[in-house]
């Protein structure tokens, strides 16, 4: 036996044409009447959950695609989007075999003579996209975990020198909150007028697209000086510098034991000397 979604309204022949241009159609399409059951069901659809038309024909919410944990907040769904116009929304779904999928909606009641004669949704399987979306944040949340967890202090400016962002070990490193840094220039916080002109410079080049390394004496905060190791490298987006990074370590304690050291050499050579005189 045949199933036609307009059976009570429109003439056998307008009732074969459309059953056909459905069944056809490659997005699964869905009808409920007025009790929310289900009238048709096309081709795509069953191909998309699993179930055979006879599955899921006549069926009342909860549905057979519906994940059992959603079927509360489904019913609710489905209850407002009959008696509110168009929807759309993104919801996920459940094959016949279990197998999780993602779909995005548009659906919208039909009335003829202010009399509601089906409701209709047309289903597009994202699937695919979620996916790509779900590993994208995932690779977001890694990599903001290991800007933050470095060892080293990170800032990411743009190509104006204006920071975008900081990691907590480059405050701890000058001694700023992370609100004081975002939005001024990274040389005007911690290059003092000697070095400010040579900072500038860098930060130009680096601008450019070179990357390049060095030791240098910044300041904290406070005005305390300190000797850092730079690495600042430009970032390409799509063919362009878009931004650009600098990982700072702080150098001072090795600075200060070379120093240790070449004073202590210095010392055993004058006394050396001393003896040999």
């Amino acid at each position: 036996m045949k199933n036609y979604p307009f059976s009570s309204t429109i003439s056998l022949q307008k009732k074969e044409l459309l059953n056909i241009i459905l069944d056809q159609n490659k997005l699964p399409v869905l009808m409920l009447n007025q009790k929310k059951e289900v009238t048709y069901v096309n081709q795509a659809l069953c191909r998309l959950t699993g179930f055979s038309k006879n599955e899921l024909i006549g069926k009342t919410p909860p549905f057979p695609w519906w994940p059992p944990e959603a079927a509360s907040s489904y019913k609710q769904k489905l209850h407002y989007a009959m008696t509110k116009g168009t929807q759309r929304m993104a919801l996920r779904f459940q094959r016949k075999d279990g197998r999780l999928f993602w779909v995005k909606i548009v659906s919208f009641p039909v009335y003829r003579k202010k009399e509601l004669i089906c409701y209709f949704s047309t289903w597009i399987d994202i699937s695919k996209q979620r996916e790509i979306e779900e590993k994208i944040k995932t690779e977001k949340i890694l990599l903001d975990r290991l800007f933050e967890s470095a060892e080293e202090g990170i800032v990411l400016v743009d190509l104006q020198g204006k920071v975008i962002r900081v990691n907590r070990k480059f405050c701890k490193i000058f001694g700023y909150s992370p609100h004081e840094i975002i939005g001024h220039h990274i040389d005007d916080l911690i290059a003092k007028e000697k070095n400010h002109i040579n900072a500038l410079e860098i930060t130009k080049k680096v601008a450019t697209g070179k990357k390049v390394s060095f030791e240098a004496i910044r300041w904290r905060k406070d005005g305390q000086p300190i000797y850092v190791s730079v690495l600042a490298s430009p970032i390409k987006i799509d063919g362009q510098f878009r931004a650009r990074y600098g990982i700072y370590r702080d150098i001072t304690k090795e600075k200060q034991a070379e120093q240790e050291i070449k004073d202590n050499v210095h010392r055993l050579k004058l006394i050396l000397n001393h003896l040999n005189t």
